[in-house]
Order: C-alpha cells, then sequence, then structure tokens
C-alpha cells in the first residue's frame, strides 16, 4: 500500500506504517526541525511543507491511504480544549485531501480529548464522502512503554464493514487491561518486531522511540524535545496499520 503521511511530524506514525509493509510516498510537514529529520530518513521521498497549500493534484502517485496525527492541542488536557475555535484545528484540510485524492483508507491519530469535541465531526466529514469510519483506542503501554500515552484512531474505509475488517484489533487493549501480557500474534507478527532493535529507523544512535529511553542530551534540546513530544510511538500505531494491511489483502 502507498500512503500519504500529513502532520508527519518526525515519522512515528511513517516507521509503523513501513513496519506493517507499507510504503511513503509522500509526507506533509511545516516544522523546520522535523523537515530535516524526515529529508535525512527518507531521502527520497518529498516533504510538502503546508498542509493548507498541499492539493491532491501535487502527489503524482497514486494513494492508497491517507494517513498522519492532526494538531492535538485544540483537543488536548493540557490546553484551553477550543476545538474548532482553536487555530489549529486542521481536520478540515485532512478532510479536503481526503476529498481531493479519495483513497481507499484513512487513518487519523489524535488524543482522547477528541472524542468528546470533535470526534462526531471526524466521522460526519468521513462518513459524508462515502467511508465507513470506526474508532480503536490504544495505550502506548499495551506494547510495552513505561508510559500510558493513551492515544485515538479514526479507521475509515471507502467500501467495508470495518466491524467485520479490523475488529481484531480491539483485542490489543482488552489483553492490556487484564493484565496479562501483550502479545502480537493476532496481528500476524512477532512481539520481536515491537520491542527487538530492528524496529525500524532511529533519530540518535542508541536512541529508542519511547520517551523513557531518550538520553538526557536530548532532552536539554527544545526543539528536539517538543518534537519527540509531539510523536506518534511507531510500536503503538503498527497493530493498527497492520490490521489495515491485512483487511485490503482480503479486499
Amino acid at each position: 500500500m502507498q500512503g500519504l503521511s500529513l502532520f508527519s511530524g518526525i515519522g512515528g506514525l511513517d516507521l509503523a506504517f513501513e513496519q506493517a509493509g507499507g510504503t511513503v510516498i509522500a509526507m506533509c510537514e511545516i516544522n523546520s526541525f522535523c523537515q530535516r529529520v524526515l529529508r535525512r530518513h527518507w531521502p527520497d521521498v518529498p516533504v510538502f511543507w503546508n498542509v493548507k497549500e498541499l492539493h491532491g493534484s501535487d502527489v503524482s502517485r497514486t494513494v492508497d491511504v491517507i494517513y498522519g496525527g492532526f494538531p492535538c492541542q485544540p483537543f488536548s488536557v493540557a490546553g484551553d480544549q477550543r476545538g474548532k475555535d482553536d487555530s489549529r484545528y486542521l481536520w478540515p484540510e485532512f478532510s479536503r485531501l481526503v476529498s481531493e485524492i479519495k483513497p481507499r483508507w484513512i487513518v487519523a491519530e489524535n488524543v482522547p480529548g477528541i472524542l468528546r469535541i470533535a470526534a462526531d465531526d471526524v466521522c460526519s466529514d468521513l462518513e459524508r464522502q462515502g467511508y465507513s469510519v470506526g474508532i480503536w483506542d490504544f495505550e502506548a503501554a499495551s506494547v510495552g512503554a513505561q508510559h500510558r500515552r493513551e492515544r485515538i484512531f479514526f479507521v475509515a474505509h471507502s467500501g467495508r464493514s470495518l466491524q467485520q475488517g479490523i475488529q481484531k484489533t480491539c483485542d490489543f487493549r482488552e489483553e492490556n487491561e487484564k493484565g496479562s501480557a501483550f502479545t502480537a500474534q493476532r496481528s500476524g507478527c512477532t512481539h520481536k518486531e515491537f520491542t527487538g532493535s530492528n524496529f525500524g529507523r532511529r533519530t540518535e544512535p542508541g536512541m529508542d522511540r519511547a520517551a523513557h529511553e531518550i538520553s538526557h542530551r536530548v532532552l536539554i534540546l527544545t526543539e528536539r524535545l517538543r518534537a519527540l513530544g509531539n510523536a506518534v510511538v511507531p510500536r503503538q500505531a503498527y497493530p493498527v496499520f497492520r490490521a489495515v494491511m491485512e483487511a485490503d489483502e482480503q479486499d
């Protein structure tokens, strides 16, 4: 599957997408530091600057899935939760690109606060465009991280019932809540793919993507800390992308 990455940050979702078997064909990220990280690790992938200026016609290859974590500040408990009244509310740009490109799949990530503030808008926008939408809730702790980092994933498809196609992904959180060890067999991968040293690229030698493993040298650098704080844990998003891949293969 070929994916267009929106609000790419430093590539957390992109690492998960690639590990699940996808190919990133274009990215969009406005932060200059994050752009440097993306261009270093994805030198052959075009990086667009401003999502408001990006149009479907700018992407030259076929897009099977559009994915991204649009800014969470309008919904986060760390802010004022102003929703649509926040200038950083950029879901309409995400939705616009979906309408222009019409991919088979959409994966949109955000913080739990969106469920109360804008989940209905996200689902309604996609349903009006002919997509079936499901909402899944995962914590980074369920894949071995030392922090909870709960995240919401909106998954939409243009021609199938998601309750049948990727329902098995819901079992990940149920398994975690029961207190049993996390297993990845449901998605057809091995536990090592999540926790081993072979999981994707690294921004710094010896530095993993989970926050508790960041070196002190990186923590004191404001730009890097901000980028890492906004990033999505790849292991956390992997089950979603892997389930999407499997459902797409079944089609």
